[in-house]
């Protein structure tokens, strides 16, 4: 299904090319600049924000699934 849906989207969708007006200078700390003027870009798009908030609070309850061997063991169970 993923397959399918990656050719869909590469037929139907059309892929602009927003790294082209970037002038490129080689220094690290112009390059530093540049993608951090990129990644401001996309916390200025509201849906970019909620899906970034929504994986953070969804992140929660699954990592704290990783204490459940230590549940069960303070409720008695033995490890064996």
């Amino acid at each position: 299904f993923a397959g399918l849906t990656g050719l869909l989207i590469l037929v139907c969708m059309d892929e602009t090319n927003t790294m082209q007006n970037i002038k490129r200078d080689t220094s690290g700390y112009a390059q530093l600049r540049e993608e951090i003027a990129i990644f401001g870009g996309y916390l200025r798009m509201p849906s970019f924000v909620c899906l970034v908030l929504q994986g953070m609070i969804g992140a929660v309850p699954w990592q704290g699934l990783n204490y459940m061997t230590l549940y069960f063991q303070m409720s008695g169970l033995s490890s064996a």
